[in-house]
């Protein structure tokens, strides 16, 4: 049997149906990006070609590695995977829109922060085109609800037959706090058009810190959400809640570390990298996951 393609539009068209996911997909043509890095400054590049081996690949040199949970070096401000930092972008756009097959080759330290979101990705991988591969997609659920907690954040996850998302976020200034919560059921089309545009989030004052100490060299109001200290931002919002979507974001990408698609229902509490890449490990080290064979696109 050939591979199956789809057109950039046919993969947001609501009559996609789910048994489309039930095996692998990678992109037709490859996609690559050239920009800055948002914690070096420097000029970075990165591509995403197509791979007839299922799974996320890292091209180190003349090595292919598996993306996974154990390649993670760093989560403090971004998630660092093997040698490259800030990857999570780039991984979210191809789990949002539900591939599972591609090799990553970056050509510098980090990814290029591009707008600070995925949509970039999200616009190069449709314009490119979809296509299916002929392996089943791994796809696990729970084998039983599952909590952890660490002060005030928290993650609840559930058996499910689709991804359900339910992400709040909370940080608290002197005169200012920050409460938002958004709840979303992925679909190719709904991460398109709800989150993929969501871009990286920080306060003023703590970016400003960051540049101070030799951090988020290539960090801007082109590159993020920049958030004022007593509410309101210094550049215009696409959301009101576009924080906390771009958390969503994060976890998307983050899941890929997984090795296969989750169907769950998590209730992340103010959640991060660090959170996200704990939770899969640990899924994975207590040996929660089971196997199945299908998942459920929402609505």
């Amino acid at each position: 049997m050939s591979p199956t393609e789809l057109s950039p539009l046919s993969v947001l068209d609501s009559s996609l149906t789910f048994p489309d996911f039930h095996q692998d997909w990678t992109l037709t043509n490859s996609v690559s990006f050239t920009g800055i890095g948002v914690h070096t400054g420097q000029a970075v590049r990165l591509s995403l070609h197509p791979s007839e081996k299922p799974g996320f690949w890292l091209r180190d040199g003349n090595q292919h590695q598996l993306i996974s949970a154990d390649m993670v070096r760093d989560t403090r401000f971004s998630t660092t995977v093997g040698s490259v930092m800030t990857i999570e972008h780039a991984l979210a756009a191809l789990n949002g829109l539900g591939l599972s097959a591609a090799l990553i080759e970056p050509e510098g330290p980090e990814a290029p922060i591009l707008d600070g979101s995925s949509a970039p990705w999200v616009e190069a991988i449709l314009a490119g085109g979809i296509t299916a591969l002929n392996s089943p997609r791994q796809i696990y659920t729970l084998k039983s609800p599952w909590h952890w907690q660490q002060g005030e954040i928290s993650i609840s996850a559930e058996p499910a037959d689709q991804l359900e998302i339910d992400y709040s976020i909370d940080f608290e200034r002197e005169h200012y706090r920050l409460e938002q919560q958004r709840q979303f059921n992925w679909s190719p089309q709904g991460f398109a058009e709800e989150i993929a545009a969501a871009r990286s989030f920080a306060f003023e004052r703590d970016a400003a810190a960051l540049q101070a100490a030799g951090l988020a060299k290539g960090g801007s109001l082109a590159t993020s959400l920049v958030l004022i200290e007593t509410g309101g931002s210094l550049n215009p919002a696409r959301w009101p809640d576009e924080p906390v979507r771009h958390k969503i974001l994060d976890c998307l990408g983050d899941m890929v570390l997984l090795g296969g698609w989750l169907n769950a229902r998590l209730s992340i509490r103010r959640g991060g990298h660090t959170a996200h890449v704990t939770m899969v490990k640990t899924l994975q080290d207590q040996a929660l996951l089971a196997p199945v064979s299908g998942m459920r696109l929402a609505k």
